[in-house]
């Protein structure tokens, strides 16, 4: 091979991961907290779990809740958006919203615990002592919740084992199931001092750092949508192909 050919080649294909793993921005307006992508569309709450908007294919954004109901959690659940309240649950198609009976939910977190609801009967799933449980996730038979003090677990309800996956924060399944991704958020005793986002895959256990801390910025609440990482970048929405990892 011609010596100059060569070089442009090595050039053309450290160009191609430079620019596949360059972070993107999505949607900037310096307000935004949890995001789920469902289908083609994006979801995100506000600042303080407050209002929730969708912003579809062609950018538009779409106001689907106030920012007079508190928003407690919020995930996909059967192609539809789960949306948890101060006032109760609603799911969302894409096009309707719809409130539904505490009794059509599958998980929920009660006074610090959660609960999966198996045979009409809530049963806890959290372990038995002082720490405080969070942000529950249901995908298939696996439940995805945190800990202040545990970290991040994963609840298998056929097996009725739970596994431990790492310290950390947001965590998310993705949209195929498969994979797991968080946050790990550093401060300095007063304020953020920077972050890192994992991904986890639940078969291998395998656990893979995507973004490295970087001063002055707090990447957090990372989902995972077809290979494609969206995050919240300083309260930003940004995306990271993960070029089929």
């Amino acid at each position: 091979m011609n010596f100059k050919l060569k070089y442009v080649l090595i050039f053309l294909f450290a160009s191609t991961i430079i620019f596949a793993n360059t972070q993107k921005p999505v949607y900037k307006t310096g307000k935004i907290l949890k995001i789920v992508k469902i289908n083609k569309n994006l979801f995100f709450t506000g600042l303080k779990n407050r209002g929730l908007f969708k912003i579809n294919e062609n950018n538009t954004k779409t106001r689907i809740l106030s920012d007079k109901k508190i928003i407690i959690n919020i995930y996909e659940n059967k192609g539809k958006l789960n949306i948890e309240t101060s006032d109760g649950n609603y799911l969302y198609d894409g096009f309707k919203l719809n409130k539904v009976k505490n009794d059509s939910l599958k998980i929920k977190q009660t006074e610090k615990k959660i609960y999966i609801r198996k045979n009409n009967v809530w049963l806890k799933i959290s372990p038995d002592n002082n720490d405080i449980y969070y942000a529950p996730r249901i995908k298939d038979n696996l439940v995805l919740f945190s800990g202040v003090k545990a970290g991040i677990l994963i609840y298998n309800i056929n097996s009725k084992t739970t596994t431990f996956i790492s310290k950390g924060v947001d965590a998310s399944f993705s949209d195929d199931g498969k994979k797991v991704t968080f946050a790990k958020v550093y401060d300095n005793g007063e304020t953020y001092t920077g972050s890192e986002i994992f991904k986890y895959d639940i078969k291998s256990k395998k656990l893979t750092k995507v973004i490295s801390k970087e001063n002055n910025t707090i990447n957090r609440y990372p989902y995972l949508y077809k290979n494609i990482l969206y995050f919240n970048k300083n309260f930003n929405i940004y995306q990271l192909n993960l070029n089929g990892e």
